[in-house]
């Protein structure tokens, strides 16, 4: 009998307006839920951070020992033309000066063929150890003009990525305080911590690794992208100079679903100008949304550029949309499609990707 009271009472209460969709109760519930949904994405925001301040590190490290390569390399270099300097100059004096004029008049001045050839052979090898000091001194202010090009883009770099690390600390430490605060107000806050744990855990363990398999298998794929065209002709179409370039993502999903087995579990969708991968495999939902834009310069390429990704809901921060976009290739080349090709615009809407290209020689 208590048992019949307590699912009749539990009834009553469901039914109340006080637990109806839209009341207080109910949107008070939604909001705790919401709430508890961006703190725990901020933990994952803050583990990234950490995570590329790391890699940042690891980076400016790497550009000092290449730095401290590259000076070692130029005083090297230096010190070689230095002692090739004087022979140089001497060789070009004689050369140019006619200094030179008597060893060739011991070859006309040789009383026998003999002679005459012993002395052409002993000219021989001193224009060919002439030649090889010339080569020799200009290869060495070659190469010492790339070392010096390389510790001038070595020293940018690093600037840029100490510029970059010191943005990503502020943030960083900006978004802890925020955490910190918002947790010391809760009364929940050790399990809201745990679940944040967890979070960062299940990122690092399952979700990290599964986007970087996806993004490698289409970047590969994307490379395969004009073996659409010839086994769909009709996705190419010709006016004059200009040619037409249209996918539909019903056409893109059968394309990448039959070269790729590891993408298989994502849905492609084109939207007003983007393009969303959606998908699940096992207890892991996935979300990757990117636009196409037109590059020119330095090469003409259509580039694909990650503006959200999304793990079980929780987006992540910028920094791990780049590192992951810069490990791998999504871009398409009209050149591959044919060497005169190059694309002058490019639209998405109605589902269908569609790319304008002209001739180019």
């Amino acid at each position: 009998m208590g048992t019949w009271f307590r699912l009749i009472l539990a009834v009553f209460l469901l039914g109340s307006p006080a637990f109806l969709p839209g009341s207080p109760a109910a949107a008070e519930t939604n909001q705790a839920k919401d709430e508890t949904q961006a703190l725990l994405e901020k933990g994952l925001t803050l583990h990234e951070l950490d995570r590329e301040i790391d890699r940042l590190n690891e980076k400016e490290r790497g550009l000092v020992a290449q730095m401290a390569d590259a000076e070692r390399s130029l005083a090297e270099l230096s010190a070689r033309i230095e002692t090739q300097n004087d022979r140089v100059k001497r060789l070009l004096q004689t050369t140019y000066t006619g200094d030179r004029m008597p060893s060739w008049m011991a070859l006309l001045s040789a009383r026998t063929w003999k002679d005459a050839l012993y002395v052409f052979e002993q000219l021989k090898l001193i224009a060919e150890r002439d030649r090889a000091a010339l080569s020799q001194y200009t290869a060495a202010h070659r190469e010492k003009a790339e070392v010096s090009a390389g510790l001038e883009q070595a020293e940018l770099e690093l600037r840029s990525t100490r510029t970059r690390y010191e943005d990503q600390r502020r943030t960083m430490t900006a978004l802890q305080e925020e955490v910190a605060r918002k947790l010391a107000q809760l009364p929940q806050k050790e399990e809201l911590a745990r679940q944040m744990s967890e979070l960062n855990q299940s990122w690092e363990t399952k979700g990290l690794p599964l986007f970087k398999q996806y993004f490698k298998a289409l970047s590969e794929t994307m490379q395969k992208l004009p073996e659409l065209v010839a086994s769909t002709p009709s996705s190419l179409t010709i006016k004059g100079f200009t040619y037409t370039f249209q996918i539909r993502d019903s056409e893109l999903n059968a394309f990448i679903h039959a070269r790729s087995p590891t993408l298989q579990q994502l849905n492609f969708s084109f939207g007003d100008g983007t393009l969303t991968a959606s998908g699940r495999e096992g207890d892991v939902s996935v979300s990757i949304t990117g636009a196409y834009e037109l590059e020119t310069k330095p090469k003409n390429a259509i580039r694909f550029h990650i503006r959200e990704i999304v793990y079980n809901g929780y987006k992540l921060p910028p920094s791990t949309m780049q590192t992951l976009e810069s490990g791998s290739d999504l871009s398409f080349y009209p050149s591959k499609l044919a060497s005169f090709l190059q694309a002058t615009d490019l639209t998405v809407k109605n589902r269908t990707l569609s790319v304008t290209l002209k001739m180019s020689f």
